[in-house]
């Protein structure tokens, strides 16, 4: 197994098993338990600690943490006792690079029994064929990787690291306590394996040697917030898409205008032309480019007078 230690291990159990302090490890407090982790997660201690560690597994795996990303935030992983938790899979098949790595950490109860199985000799990779993938597989290699030597027990002050080919998950409790753990994922930057928005990811900066978000080409610019509605068009789902979004990247929503939706998007068509509204903005952003998909088909040698770009995306449309 391929463990890695770092003092950076008991600082995060430490930190997280005070927020989690006398909050009862049970399925009914399963919301409490997760809500807990990711407001734990988003604290400033947490987060210094935690691009820290990774520079350190980035610099054991690669060599150096140049022109690598990282997850912004961890996943947090609640195992419950007689519960299945991940199905035995690979990061790979779930659009992860070939250059990425898994970072486990164990917080609470990662005992025999309660813990995942990883086929870290790679033995079980033999029943996968990309180009003939049955489900049916699945369950050979469930029934084959739990055992024994496939348990993932990190000694103390250690976490588990593997590449994104390893087949790997947590098939059943067998326990009467609650795990707990998260994990994380590294990458290089231009894996043109990864189907993820690695942009999305944070990214290391060897001038100050720490990861850190990266700049958007919007980012501090004002934007109108463009709003559509009509048939399958959540125009709720909508705003909270686009204020995230601005909020991430320090954007600044200065103007809003919705769409007139009974005569083929005459607002979006005038924004794009010239028409400007009463407060200056930089750029215009919408939800998704599929929200005006059909427009924006019809509109292919169309060049706009402002950029436009699609949060779900996170793309430049025109």
């Amino acid at each position: 197994m391929n463990y890695f230690n770092s003092d950076k291990i008991s600082l995060i159990q430490k930190l997280l098993k005070n927020y989690l302090n006398n909050i009862p490890l049970t399925k009914s407090n399963s919301s409490l338990i997760k809500s807990t982790l990711f407001r734990a997660f988003e604290s400033e201690e947490f987060l210094s600690i935690y691009r820290s560690f990774a520079v350190e597994v980035a610099t054991h795996f690669y060599g150096n943490a140049y022109d690598t990303c990282l997850q912004t935030s961890p996943t947090p992983r609640i195992f419950f006792p007689n519960s299945h938790g991940t199905s035995i899979h690979s990061d790979y098949w779930y659009g992860h690079g070939l250059s990425a790595i898994t970072t486990w950490v164990p917080i609470l109860n990662s005992i025999s029994g309660a813990t995942f199985y990883a086929d870290h000799r790679k033995i079980l990779n033999n029943y996968i064929d990309e180009h003939n993938f049955d489900l049916n597989y699945l369950k050979k290699i469930s029934e084959e990787i739990s055992i024994k030597e496939n348990e993932v027990l990190p000694p103390p002050d250690c976490a588990f690291l593997f590449d994104s080919t390893m087949l790997h998950g947590s098939t059943l409790n067998t326990t009467d306590k609650t795990r707990i753990s998260f994990d994380f994922r590294i990458s290089r930057i231009s894996d043109i394996t990864s189907t993820k928005d690695l942009d999305n990811y944070l990214i290391f900066d060897k001038n100050i040697n720490e990861y850190k978000l990266p700049y958007h080409k919007l980012y501090g610019k004002k934007i109108l917030k463009y709003i559509c509605g009509g048939q399958d068009k959540n125009t709720f789902a909508q705003q909270i898409l686009i204020d995230s979004f601005s909020e991430r990247y320090n954007l600044q929503i200065t103007d809003q205008e919705a769409e007139i939706e009974r005569y083929n998007y005459p607002i979006l068509d005038g924004l794009i032309n010239g028409y400007k509204l009463k407060n200056e903005y930089d750029a215009i952003v919408l939800a998704s480019e599929y929200i005006a998909h059909d427009y924006f088909l019809n509109s292919q040698n169309c060049k706009s007078n402002i950029p436009i770009w699609s949060a779900l995306e996170n793309k430049q449309i025109l």
